[in-house]
């Protein structure tokens, strides 16, 4: 296996930023072919360490088709409204029963200058 086939494997590095309290959503786009998956889970955690996640999102709760090939993650409120900081993620999803990690990054989550939350 090459150095690029490996890299267009793994998954990409995404940093997200959120107010707390607030809606945070976006798409996925598969562009290879028409993806219908089987499974999907958005996992939020302080660590990678940690056994249990802060939230998670799956297919049933968060994470909607939209189009043939594009979906959306939507992290709702209730989600967001946790201690400001730091936080690790990941995206996986499963299709043709295989698994991937397709996002990773930072989740940062920082106060609202809005006094009525």
């Amino acid at each position: 296996m090459e150095r690029e086939d490996f890299r267009a494997w793994a998954p990409q590095r995404v940093d997200l930023l959120a107010v707390r309290g607030e809606t945070i959503s976006f798409n996925v786009e598969f562009v290879e072919s028409v993806v219908e998956l089987e499974s999907a889970a958005f996992s939020c955690k302080k660590d990678y360490a940690d056994s249990e996640p802060v939230f998670r999102k799956t297919l049933s709760d968060g994470i909607s088709r939209v189009d043939t090939n594009l979906y959306c993650v939507r992290i709702a409120p209730e989600d967001t409204d946790i201690e400001a900081g730091r936080y690790v993620y990941d995206l996986f999803v499963g299709a043709n029963d295989d698994n991937f990690a397709i996002l990773t990054g930072d989740l940062l989550v920082r106060d609202s200058a809005d006094e009525r939350r």
